[in-house]
């Protein structure tokens, strides 16, 4: 595994876990940041923010998410493609700036920022407390 081959005082830090987030509560003890990888476009709104209430009870007041999805905007055809076929085949959607800000506000976090990347996915990073400003 990288991590445990790669020479860092992180590493340390790093716990990988496997659960059902959708229904069952992460595991203990609780983490300072979660990293998701295309997982809430695959979710309606009401089950994304289901889910995304889950993860902040874990998380401490400092902590927050990274959140790699597509996220649709101007002159991003591929993202409003996958947007179709995301509702065509599932109950998600990849959602604009703005739908993912909302559900995030929505859910209880704060600072929602995007970073845009030159791949084919962005990254979200949103904060459990509002007192995160940077």
């Amino acid at each position: 595994m990288f991590l445990r081959s790669h020479a860092s005082p992180v590493c340390s830090r790093i716990r990988l876990v496997q659960c059902d987030f959708l229904r069952d509560d992460p595991p203990q003890p609780h983490c300072d940041f979660f990293a998701l990888a295309c997982v809430l476009q695959r979710l309606n709104d009401d089950s994304a923010t289901s889910f995304l209430r889950r993860l902040l009870r874990c998380l401490p007041p400092e902590g927050g998410l990274l959140i790699q999805e597509k996220i649709r905007g101007e002159c991003c055809i591929d993202a409003e493609l996958q947007n179709v076929d995301m509702l065509l085949r599932e109950s998600g959607m990849i959602r604009s700036l703005d739908e993912m800000t909302q559900l995030l506000t929505g859910a209880g976090y704060f600072n929602v920022k995007l970073v845009r990347l030159p791949f084919p996915v962005d990254v979200v990073v949103a904060f459990a407390s509002s007192r995160r400003d940077t």
